[in-house]
């Protein structure tokens, strides 16, 4: 007559609209092959609550550096013999510089890409664009396991991540704050240099320290911990919640991860504590970004301005079929 009582699991929305993909992957460390080494005593602090940041001196500068990439038509590269997926795309990256007087993009750069599913010979396409020429440069996918166009984004996204890389180094400078868009892929600086990535696709932690991920409050952040993908990559973490999400939201909203380059234990702490005490100020809101808040203020400025400097793409996409139409009739 009487049922035991079974925990009923509860739908909690991601706060990202569909269109901009999720906040959070839900494939974690479980369903990966590889499993990266991850130290977790770091910080000689406890795991069972969030650490909020002790007052710190502003840095005079903080730089935020971000891309965008578009698709402005896919297609084949087909030399009669076998036809390769491929594509026409626009990448942006640039710059925000925020200070006590305040935020301006300070540089961007644009560059159009032929990205190929797979490795093969092919030449730059020159495409005229109004009273511009727009040159398409070949970029292919290393990555075995990728085809057809998953293995083309991923030729577009790892050359965005190249440039914003770049870009990023040309921007260390003492007392100056560097936030990457994404993981890193710099090697050890000196200077302050972060990457923080907005959807967590990895949480590296296992139980009883992820247990703290869902109970950080806004400006809080979780120790520092060490990951070791192999024996020269090693990176310094730490998760911190940006902002408060609604109840409605699922228990990581508004978490991000960012990382550090090997810099020291001690130094590392140093810097977590200033990206937890400085960051929340940059957080969006849902009214004026959909992803809110991990896409911060800065960034969402310097998005659109990368936007408008790739040009329209119902322009471009338009230049392309002509170029295209000429090349057949000849």
């Amino acid at each position: 007559m009487f049922e035991s009582p079974v925990a009923r699991a509860s739908f909690r929305i991601d706060p990202w609209p569909p269109d901009y993909g999720v906040s959070l992957q839900t494939e974690f460390d479980e369903d990966s092959t590889f499993q990266p080494l991850v130290q977790t005593d770091v910080e000689p602090v406890s795991w069972d609550e969030g650490i909020t940041a002790p007052p710190v001196d502003r840095p005079r500068s903080i730089v935020f550096v971000d891309g965008v990439q578009r698709i402005d038509a896919w297609g084949f590269i087909d030399d009669g013999e076998r036809a390769v997926e491929a594509a026409l795309a626009s990448v942006a990256v640039g710059a925000v510089d925020c200070t006590p007087e305040g935020a301006s993009v300070v540089t961007w750069r644009v560059e159009r890409l032929l990205a190929l599913a797979g490795a093969r010979e092919a030449l730059s396409m020159h495409v005229a664009a109004g009273a511009r020429t727009l040159e398409f440069r070949p970029v292919f996918s290393s990555r075995n396991d990728l085809s057809g166009r998953a293995a083309v984004n991923d030729a577009v996204s790892r050359r965005r991540h190249e440039m914003e890389r770049r870009l990023g180094e040309e921007w260390l400078q003492d007392e100056r704050l560097v936030v990457v868009d994404g993981r890193l892929s710099a090697p050890s600086s000196e200077s302050a240099v972060v990457g923080l990535t907005k959807t967590i696709h990895q949480l590296y932690l296992e139980d009883p320290e992820r247990r703290l991920l869902p109970k950080l409050g806004p400006g809080q952040r979780t120790p520092v911990f060490r990951i070791e993908y192999d024996s020269r990559t090693t990176r310094f973490s730490w998760f911190l919640r940006l902002a408060d999400a609604r109840p409605i939201n699922h228990a990581l909203a508004g978490v991000v991860r960012i990382e550090t380059p090997d810099i020291g234990a001690g130094a590392a702490i140093r810097l977590a504590d200033l990206t937890s005490a400085c960051l929340p100020a940059f957080a969006s809101r849902p009214e004026h970004d959909p992803r809110a808040p991990q896409n911060l203020l800065p960034v969402g400025a310097l998005e659109k301005r990368l936007r408008h400097e790739m040009g329209d793409q119902l322009f471009i996409r338009r230049a392309i079929e002509d170029h295209l139409m000429q090349e057949v009739m000849a």
